[in-house]
């Protein structure tokens, strides 16, 4: 009787302390694969790279498996200190076995860190048929698909041990202590063997699915699921707890957290920046909208102040979750004005937004940053001025009005009517030219037509650009303030094909140098689109020709 009594006390300790075993202790990644590949460890070992196919697991639960084809589907999970070990480690992971790797060598890399077999430091879970060729596989394109074992670094395999099924899943559990290796099939001994002072760390990624070697890729064909990695060897009493597919017991209470930053106007990006002992969450955007990916961006229909909220449930079962308040405020630029004297102008603002503003007055000169801003005009004309108003997410609004500044009753001198010509082309202005400079060519175009239409945008950020056009030797415009609409002049072409010069000479830089425009041209149908610019030294210039 005292046989059995003993046996009977030593079943009931072992099976009470498996259902007690913490296998949280050094787990430094965890991938249960239910709906996505991250590691739930909270160590952050998440793919980086990721084209295998979600699957039924093994209890038929729909994407909660990973399933590689053989040829190219594989993850890559980037090197980190937490994957490399210099004394003991644990691997274990759930695997179904497709099909066998027929290519040189026919090895197949369930799990794999490093570049090759051979080299100390790394590690794997393999399959192949190596054993029962005796070595021989890689003399051989002959593929013995009835006689692959597991292997796992530095284990021999156990005379007796069954060869790789395809028909069902398998649990493989490789466990160093510092001595020994010992590689487990379904909690039963497979192979063993002594290593003492190996070290298992490398500069490789780890890759699930294949080798990382372009001759020897030993692609995996077959399904995945609950691999767990640990920088400590598992007890016989943890790797039978697995066995009995328990979840990981992880006490601590799960810790989460999300930074944002609205772009775009409308636009937010989130991003997880705590995730700590979390076994799933869920997003919800405050406008009935949600998601599960880790960042993301998210375009808001409607102006408001919307809650949002991270709900996250903890691995030990526990659920919280944390709130931040996101503002939506698209920025709205709107101004009056009124003349003090006959060439000054006060600009008025009454939006109570919190707003920076930047004034563009259409003669060059720009003030960042007033609501209520007085300007003086030194020349008589027609000005437009823009109110660009942004807010802090850097959306923007533009506000134009036109400023007309009456000429004195008695000339003024050294001035020039700034006077918009005749659009024809047949009546173009004669003035005195801008100071001398250098006339840079950008392009020389060959037309049919004895006249072009030319228009000039801003082609980049509005600044303030000011340019005066000068047309063969003629003033067509000044201060013409370049801004996304279109400023448009019909020019002739000399018929006997002289070449015909276009200038555009900088009135000033901007806020942003040089002076650039976009110069969009039409002869007949045919389009043309040239940047130029132009700056204190130098001008734009393009030339036309008529096709003889």
């Amino acid at each position: 009787m005292k046989p059995i009594l003993f046996l009977g006390l030593l079943l009931f300790t072992f099976k009470n302390a498996g259902a007690q075993a913490d296998l949280s202790a050094g787990l430094v990644a965890y991938y249960p694969f239910n709906g996505n590949a991250n590691d739930e460890s909270g160590n952050g070992n998440n793919p980086i790279f990721n084209n295998a196919a979600l699957t039924n697991d093994r209890n038929g639960n729909p994407k909660n498996a990973y399933q590689f084809n053989g040829y190219n589907q594989y993850m890559r999970i980037k090197n980190s200190p937490s994957i490399n070990f210099k004394g003991a480690f644990s691997i274990s992971a759930l695997v179904k076995v497709n099909d066998f790797y027929e290519g040189k060598c026919h090895g197949n890399r369930i799990i794999m860190k490093g570049d090759n077999d051979f080299k100390q430091g790394n590690y794997c879970l393999t399959y192949d048929d190596n054993y029962y060729t005796n070595g021989n596989n890689c003399f051989t394109d002959f593929v013995d698909k009835k006689h692959q074992c597991f292997y796992g670094p530095n284990s021999t395999i156990i005379e007796g041990s069954e060869f790789v099924s395809t028909a069902k899943w398998n649990l493989l559990t490789y466990v160093y202590d510092g001595t020994s290796s010992k590689l487990y099939v379904n909690c039963t001994l497979y192979g063993n063997g002594l290593n003492p002072g190996y070290h298992y760390t490398n500069r490789d990624d780890l890759f699930f699915g294949k080798l990382n070697n372009d001759q020897y890729p030993y692609w995996f064909n077959g399904l995945l699921d609950e691999v767990r990695i640990y920088n400590r060897a598992l007890s016989e009493t943890e790797i039978l707890a697995l066995c009995e597919k328990k979840d990981p017991v992880i006490n601590s209470a799960p810790q989460i957290d999300f930074s944002y930053m609205v772009t775009r106007c409308n636009q937010v990006s989130f991003r997880i920046s705590k995730s700590e002992n979390v076994k799933s969450y869920q997003w919800d955007l405050g406008d009935k909208s949600g998601s599960k990916k880790e960042s993301f961006i998210y375009a808001y229909k409607n102006d408001g102040n919307y809650t949002v909220k991270l709900i996250a449930k903890g691995n030990n079962g526990t659920e919280i979750s944390v709130s931040k308040s996101v503002l939506i405020s698209k920025p709205t630029a709107a101004f009056t004005f009124e003349a003090t004297t006959q060439n000054t102008i006060k600009f008025n603002i009454s939006n109570k937004q919190k707003l920076k503003y930047k004034w563009l007055f259409g003669d060059g000169d720009n003030s960042v940053n007033g609501k209520n801003i007085t300007h003086t005009y030194q020349q008589p004309g027609t000005y437009e001025v823009l109110l660009i108003a942004v807010n802090n997410a850097g959306c923007s609004d533009t506000a134009r009005q036109i400023i007309t500044i009456a000429a004195p009753a008695m000339p003024l001198k050294d001035t020039i009517a700034a006077q918009m010509p005749d659009t024809s082309g047949k009546n173009i202005a004669e003035a005195p030219l801008p100071e001398k400079r250098k006339n840079n060519l950008v392009k020389e175009i060959e037309v049919a037509s004895d006249s072009v239409s030319v228009s000039f945008y801003d082609n980049a950020e509005i600044d303030g650009d000011s340019v005066t056009i000068v047309y063969n030797n003629n003033i067509v415009v000044t201060h013409l303030f370049l801004t996304d609409k279109a400023k448009t002049f019909m020019l002739p072409v000399d018929k006997n094909g002289k070449p015909n010069e276009l200038i555009m000479y900088a009135e000033n830089l901007g806020s942003i140098p040089p002076n650039t425009a976009l110069m969009v041209i039409y002869d007949g149908k045919k389009r043309y689109e040239i940047n130029i610019s132009s700056s204190e030294d130098s001008n734009g210039m393009v030339v036309f020709r008529i096709k003889q």
